[in-house]
C-alpha cells in the first residue's frame, strides 16, 4: 500500500467538533488539499485555497483524489475551523506509526513551541503552545499534543509519552522536563532517558555538581578520577567550539539515586566557544538510565537540540508564526498537516537519495503537479 493509498486511510478517520451535514464538500477532501497545498511550501490558508482554485491544481486533485468540488474561501475556514483537532492528532499518530513502527536505538526528542500571533486572538487568554515528539535521526515529527500555554508543557509531555510506542528508544528532552513522573512515564514504555538538570532539582544537583567539582580538580590523584573523558572539536564559519564530556556510572554514593526510576550514570557536558576573540563557556549536567560512554552523551545531547531544525522549517519555510487565523482550533490543525507535510518531505529524500532542499522540493511541486504526484507515490 502507498502513500496515497494510507492518506486515503487515515484522513477519512477525521470528523468535525459540531454536526456537519457535508453539503458538498467533504472533510476529507479539504484535508487533501491542506496537505497538498502544505508540501507545496503555502504557508496560509488563502494561499492554499487561491492554490486548490488553479486550473492545473484542480485537474490533478480530479485525477488523483476524485475531488470535484472546491468550497469558496469562507466554507474552506469555517470548515477548517471545525475539524476535530484530537482526531486529526490520533490519526496523525496512527500514520507516523505505520511509517516508523520501530523505534529501537533511535532518539525522540520532546519539546514545545509556541504560535507566536495566537498570542493576537483576544478571544484566548494565552497562545497556543504545540508539544511535539520528534525522532532526532530521521527527522520525523511522530506526535503532538496541544496547550494553552508553556506553563502546561510539564503535564503535557508526559501525557504524549503514554500515547506513543517508544520500545527501545532514548528519550531527549530539556531541563523542564526533568521530573520524576516523566521519568516514570518512559520507564513504563521500556525507553531510556537522557535529561539535563538544573539548580532547581535540589539535592541531586548538589551532590552531582560537588562530585565532578572534585573529580575534575587538578589536585586530585589521577586513580580517583573514576570517569570517562572525551573531547570533540569542531570549526564552522569562523565560530570555534570545544566539546568536552564526563560520565561517571559508579554512582552508588548518590543518595538521590534511587529517587529516579533506573539511574545508571551521571554526565557533564562543558562546550567552550570562541567566536570573533569572544570565548564562552557553557556547562550541563545529565543523569541517565543507560550506562553511557563518554562519546554517547556527545550524541544524544546533540539530538536533543534537532528538534529545533523543525521549529525551524515551520516558521522559515510554512510561515507559521506569520499565520493570522483568529481560530484556534484551526491554527491547531495547520500545524499538524504543516508537519505532515514536512514528515512526508524528508522521508521522500530520504528514500529516493534526494540532495535537494525541502524549500527547492516544496517550490518544485507547487510549480508542477507531477511532480507533488511523484513525491506522493515514493515516499513508502
Amino acid at each position: 500500500m502507498d502513500y496515497l493509498e494510507k492518506l486515503k486511510l487515515y484522513l477519512p478517520m477525521v470528523g468535525t467538533t459540531k454536526k456537519y451535514k457535508g453539503y458538498w464538500f467533504k472533510i476529507y477532501d479539504c484535508l487533501v488539499i491542506l496537505v497538498c497545498g502544505c508540501l507545496c511550501g503555502l504557508g496560509n490558508l488563502k494561499q492554499i485555497h487561491r492554490y486548490a482554485k488553479n486550473r492545473v491544481t484542480k485537474q490533478m486533485l480530479k485525477q488523483v483524489f476524485n475531488i470535484r468540488k472546491i468550497p469558496c474561501y469562507s466554507q474552506f475556514t469555517n470548515i477548517m475551523s471545525i475539524i476535530d483537532n484530537t482526531q486529526l492528532e490520533e490519526a496523525f499518530r496512527a500514520w507516523t506509526q505505520w511509517i516508523i513502527y520501530d523505534l529501537q536505538g533511535k532518539t525522540v526528542s520532546f519539546d514545545g513551541k509556541t504560535i507566536k500571533t495566537t498570542c493576537n486572538m483576544k478571544k484566548y487568554a494565552q497562545p497556543i503552545h504545540i508539544i511535539s515528539a520528534h525522532v532526532s535521526e530521521l527527522g520525523i515529527t511522530i506526535g503532538q499534543l496541544s496547550v494553552k500555554s508553556k506553563s502546561n508543557e510539564i503535564p503535557a509531555v508526559q501525557d504524549l509519552i503514554k500515547t506513543l510506542n517508544l520500545k527501545g528508544c532514548v528519550v531527549v528532552a530539556d531541563a523542564l522536563n526533568t521530573q520524576k513522573e516523566t521519568v516514570s512515564a518512559i520507564m513504563e514504555k521500556e525507553a531510556d532517558y537522557v535529561l539535563p538538570f538544573k539548580e532547581n532539582q535540589g539535592n541531586l544537583y548538589k551532590e552531582i555538581k560537588e562530585m565532578y567539582d572534585y573529580v575534575l580538580d587538578d589536585k586530585v590523584e589521577r586513580n580517583q578520577r573514576n570517569y570517562e573523558y572525551t573531547k570533540m572539536v569542531e570549526n564552522n564559519h569562523g565560530r570555534y567550539e570545544i566539546r568536552e564530556s564526563y560520565v561517571i556510572t559508579q554512582i552508588d554514593w548518590l543518595q538521590e539515586k534511587n529517587k529516579w526510576k533506573k539511574l545508571s550514570c551521571i554526565g557533564l557536558i562543558k562546550n567552550t566557544f570562541i567566536e570573533n576573540g569572544e570565548k564562552n563557556i557553557q556547562v550541563r549536567y545529565y543523569i541517565s538510565s543507560k550506562k553511557l560512554t563518554s562519546k554517547e552523551l556527545i550524541y544524544y545531547t546533540r539530538n536533543e537540540w534537532k528538534i529545533e531544525s523543525m521549529h525551524w522549517l515551520l516558521d522559515v519555510n510554512l510561515k507559521e508564526d506569520l499565520t493570522k487565523l483568529r481560530e484556534e482550533n484551526a491554527q491547531k490543525n495547520l500545524n499538524i498537516l504543516r508537519k505532515i507535510a514536512l514528515n512526508s518531505m524528508k522521508l521522500y529524500k530520504e528514500n529516493n537519495k534526494i540532495k535537494d532542499s525541502i524549500s527547492g522540493l516544496m517550490q518544485d511541486c507547487l510549480m508542477d503537479p507531477e511532480v507533488l504526484i511523484e513525491v506522493l507515490r515514493n515516499i513508502s
